[in-house]
Protein backbone atom coordinates (compact mmCIF):
# COMPACT_ATOMS: atom_id res chain seq x y z
CA UNK A 1 0.00 0.00 0.00
CA UNK A 2 1.17 3.21 -0.90
CA UNK A 3 -0.46 6.86 0.54
CA UNK A 4 0.73 10.04 -0.94
CA UNK A 5 0.28 12.75 1.07
CA UNK A 6 -0.36 16.16 -0.62
CA UNK A 7 -0.53 19.31 0.80
CA UNK A 8 -2.57 21.86 -1.25
CA UNK A 9 -5.47 24.41 -1.66
CA UNK A 10 -8.89 22.94 -1.60
CA UNK A 11 -11.73 24.31 -0.67
CA UNK A 12 -14.44 23.67 1.64
CA UNK A 13 -12.72 20.47 3.16
CA UNK A 14 -10.21 20.00 5.30
CA UNK A 15 -8.55 17.16 3.56
CA UNK A 16 -10.25 14.63 1.07
CA UNK A 17 -8.70 11.01 0.34
CA UNK A 18 -9.24 9.44 -2.79
CA UNK A 19 -7.37 6.40 -5.02
CA UNK A 20 -4.80 6.74 -7.06
CA UNK A 21 -4.78 4.72 -10.63
CA UNK A 22 -2.91 2.02 -9.57
CA UNK A 23 -3.60 -0.42 -7.40
CA UNK A 24 -2.98 0.29 -3.85
CA UNK A 25 -2.31 3.39 -4.40
CA UNK A 26 -3.88 6.46 -2.22
CA UNK A 27 -4.04 10.03 -1.82
CA UNK A 28 -4.42 12.17 1.17
CA UNK A 29 -5.13 15.94 -0.05
CA UNK A 30 -4.87 18.28 3.08
CA UNK A 31 -5.20 22.14 3.33
CA UNK A 32 -1.96 23.49 3.19
CA UNK A 33 -2.65 26.51 5.88
CA UNK A 34 -3.97 24.32 8.50
CA UNK A 35 -1.73 23.93 12.03
CA UNK A 36 0.72 20.68 12.19
CA UNK A 37 -2.06 19.17 14.93
CA UNK A 38 -5.04 20.02 12.81
CA UNK A 39 -2.92 18.29 9.67
CA UNK A 40 -1.91 15.39 11.76
CA UNK A 41 -5.03 14.56 13.10
CA UNK A 42 -6.89 14.99 9.58
CA UNK A 43 -4.82 12.11 8.04
CA UNK A 44 -5.53 10.21 11.12
CA UNK A 45 -8.80 10.27 10.44
CA UNK A 46 -8.44 9.79 6.33
CA UNK A 47 -6.34 6.73 6.86
CA UNK A 48 -8.90 5.18 9.01
CA UNK A 49 -11.06 5.64 6.07
CA UNK A 50 -8.55 3.92 3.58
CA UNK A 51 -7.93 1.10 6.23
CA UNK A 52 -12.04 0.41 6.45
Amino acid sequence: MIINIIECDIPNVKAISSTGEDEGVHNIYIRKNMSFEDMRNEVKHELLHIIN
